[in-house]
């Protein structure tokens, strides 16, 4: 996670085609995003900002895409604390 002025950038793995829509993060894994959404056409993506918008109450967009279905995501008006808490992400590691 990296602190901006305006918001704050972070790396999501996205599971498309999964059974259903969920954010888990973990510390050996990190925030993943399962979506039903097939990535076909950008609709795992926006299925991908959607769910963090409404998590996040808050602009959520795709800075980068990486490899194997991994994101750079940058959400912005919130501070790393705010974000960390909203993923129930604690100063130890990540909640299972």
């Amino acid at each position: 996670m990296q602190q901006l002025s305006d918001g704050v950038l972070f790396d999501v793995s996205v599971k498309p085609n999964s059974g259903k829509d969920a954010i888990k993060t973990s510390k050996k894994n990190g925030i993943v995003i399962f979506t039903v959404s097939p990535a076909v056409k950008g609709q795992a993506s926006k299925e991908v900002i959607k769910l963090l918008r409404d998590l996040l109450g808050t602009e959520v967009s795709i800075h980068k895409t990486l490899k194997n279905h991994r994101k750079t995501m940058f959400a912005s008006g919130i501070c790393m604390d705010e974000l960390k808490e909203r993923l129930g992400i604690t100063r130890q590691g990540a909640s299972s």
